[in-house]
């Protein structure tokens, strides 16, 4: 085989490889509204996610985001390590965590700098970014995780005022779920669908 030929083999297979890396980038951000199935809350664990928003609507209706999710399983002696503060016993939750997306490209109502509402990325488990909400299933009829928001706050203030989102949990197996997507409180824009899934465990 001449040198042409090798060379010519060489630019192929960087092409093909190439393509494949495209290809995969975009199965794993391709998210399509799913049919909602029986939902057992217990089947969501600890560990990574990588979740994608889409906005259906609200001023950047038709635009999507792609982060990560970070679920950790909570203990009743949950203590804020920046206030000290401990977890009311009321106020215990199965799951905590962070999430990290651009929320802004999806015309998601949260608020970064709120002097009350824990950010979306913090990783205080009396004050996390996201919570798990499974007592509101009896009313909501589906598992929450509530992003950003008043209810987030585990110390003993409660309510739905203010900004964040909350991500209705309508179809979850134990390596992926999907769902929509809303304001929390008052503060609303946009709204639409999510898909996550599992990148590993804690």
């Amino acid at each position: 085989m001449d040198s042409f030929s090798l060379r010519l083999q060489s630019v192929f297979l960087v092409l093909i490889t190439g393509f494949l890396t495209l290809w995969c980038a975009n199965v794993s951000s391709e998210c399509v509204p799913r049919p909602k199935c029986e939902v057992r809350s217990e089947l969501l664990g600890a560990g990574s996610y990588e979740i994608v928003f889409v906005a259906t609507d609200g001023t950047k209706a038709g635009h999507r985001t792609t982060g990560k999710l970070v679920l950790r399983t909570s203990t009743p002696d949950d203590v804020s390590p920046r206030t000290g503060e401990k977890v009311a016993e009321r106020l215990h939750h199965r799951l905590y965590g962070f999430i990290e997306f651009d929320f802004e490209e999806i015309g998601a109502p949260i608020f970064l700098k709120h002097t009350i509402v824990p950010a979306p990325n913090s990783t205080d488990p009396a004050y996390p970014g996201v919570l798990l909400q499974e007592d509101l299933k009896e009313i909501f009829g589906v598992p929450i995780l509530t992003v950003a928001t008043i209810s987030n706050i585990r110390t003993g203030l409660m309510g739905f005022d203010g900004p964040g989102i909350g991500l209705f949990i309508h179809c979850l197996t134990p390596t992926e779920f999907t769902g929509t997507w809303g304001k929390w409180g008052i503060r609303g824009n946009g709204s639409g669908y999510f898909c996550a899934r599992r990148m590993n465990v804690d």
